[in-house]
């Protein structure tokens, strides 16, 4: 008992730090936070999910932006409070301790016959005191909401698997729809896990994941098709954001790209969404070399260390050149010690090995999801819980000296020097951001 106690207090940490971050920077919403932001106060308004209440319902840009989840979050906590930003952080706080937490609820699930205190608490801490997450939760950005939702839906899946409890079945495919419905990309989990269901022929519960996925995804389907005149049961990005990172001159990289603008001028934003992706796999489709090298190197952006969250806004001077260096080093120490975790799997007791590998699917998930498309430090803002789970594996052998060191030497510097490449790469850019501090 007073082991939990201490394990309880143990989470209070990152609730205190995000909390204390976000009053202290107070950042208010700019671009994407500000539409969110909009649509969140219009939902409170009751003016319905709307960007803005100018022109016609089909043809405002909130169905152009990742939700509906999130900005319904903000709705009801508009509704209940007015507009109130230190609410919102409030429970942001509340949802970063969470992820922390629930990641340490995987480890047990996933490591059950090798779990130790040890483990479970160096997995959530590399979540805990993560300065990306903390930073992410001062924003009013999707991110915050979809990275605990993909955690727990991981969790519920492990607790079904290991327990085989229908009640964690529906709870899991819940999750997982909110997950979906806060950051898209994130269906391809479903693949993996889908995987395991046909695998072990359990045709009965898979029937029931589909089967209520179809019931929580209708009434937004049905409202969309009402205004929109189709079958849409997310939102309209897959198009927009595969052109923005796949056309002649594209870097691979969020970027502004005024041809999308031309286009939602010019046809409004289901068909310019539409003919965005025409023209990006025509490109794809074209010059798949070009494509490779692109994807190659969004894969190397994703997995660089010198992508740290320091350069908004809200941070100057020595807020900035802090956030540099504790971003740069908790992404170094995050996937340096989750690639030793995957290399360690050899060594666990057979069913934990199978669990871990289930894992490692979902993990993958999260930049297959968006290395074909474009890449920024956010976006990978969902791995960082699964590579927490097995950097503290990692950690532990290296702790232990059960690691290799081939292995370890091996892991490490492909990832240094992938770094390095990333820097070299892009060194007039580096400059100019170090001038910035």
């Amino acid at each position: 008992m007073a082991r939990d106690k201490k394990i309880i207090l143990f989470f209070l940490i990152p609730f205190l730090l995000s909390l204390t971050y976000s009053f202290y920077f107070k950042v208010q919403p700019t671009v994407d936070a500000r539409a969110y932001d909009n649509i969140g106060w219009n939902i409170a308004q009751g003016n319905g999910y709307r960007e803005s209440l100018e022109g016609p319902a089909n043809n405002d840009l909130s169905i152009f932006r990742v939700g509906p989840a999130y900005e319904i979050f903000l709705g009801v906590v508009y509704y209940v409070f007015g507009h109130n930003y230190y609410v919102v952080w409030f429970f942001q706080a509340l949802f970063h301790a969470l992820t922390a937490y629930f990641v340490f609820l995987i480890t047990k699930e996933v490591f059950k016959k090798s779990w130790t205190p040890a483990l479970g608490l160096i997995s959530a801490s590399l979540v805990a005191f993560s300065p990306d997450l903390i930073t992410i939760s001062s924003m009013l950005l999707t991110e915050n909401l979809a990275v605990l939702t993909v955690t727990i839906a991981a969790y519920l899946f492990f607790k079904y698997k290991n327990h085989n409890s229908l009640k964690n079945l529906l709870i899991f495919t819940f999750s997982f729809w909110l997950s979906v419905m806060s950051r898209t990309p994130v269906m391809l989990i479903i693949l993996p896990i889908g995987a395991y269901f046909i695998i072990n022929k359990k045709w009965k519960d898979l029937f029931i994941i589909l089967a209520t996925l179809l019931v929580l995804f209708t009434p937004w389907t049905i409202r969309n098709y009402r205004i929109y005149g189709e079958v849409l049961p997310t939102n309209v990005s897959a198009g927009f954001n595969l052109y923005n990172g796949n056309y002649p001159g594209a870097s691979g990289e969020q970027e502004s790209n005024p041809k999308l603008y031309e286009y939602t001028e010019k046809y409004g934003f289901l068909k310019a969404d539409k003919i965005a992706f025409s023209e990006a796999m025509g490109f794809i489709l074209n010059d798949p070399w070009a494509f490779i090298k692109r994807t190659i190197y969004r894969i190397s952006v994703y997995f660089s260390f010198s992508r740290p969250m320091a350069f908004w806004f809200h941070l100057h001077g020595f807020s900035k050149l802090a956030t540099i260096i504790t971003s740069s080093i908790h992404a170094m120490i995050l996937f340096i010690a989750g690639v030793w975790g995957i290399v360690g799997l050899r060594g666990l007791p057979n069913e934990d090995k199978k669990r871990a590998k289930f894992l490692l699917g979902i993990l993958v998930m999260m930049p297959l999801s968006i290395i074909g498309i474009v890449v920024e430090t956010r976006y990978r803002l969902p791995v960082y819980p699964f590579l927490a789970v097995f950097g503290g594996w990692g950690l532990i052998l290296l702790f232990s000296r059960k690691l290799k060191l081939l292995p370890i030497l091996m892991v490490t510097s492909l990832l240094l020097i992938n770094t390095l490449v990333d820097i070299s790469t892009n060194i007039g850019r580096v400059i100019e951001r170090l001038h910035s501090i």
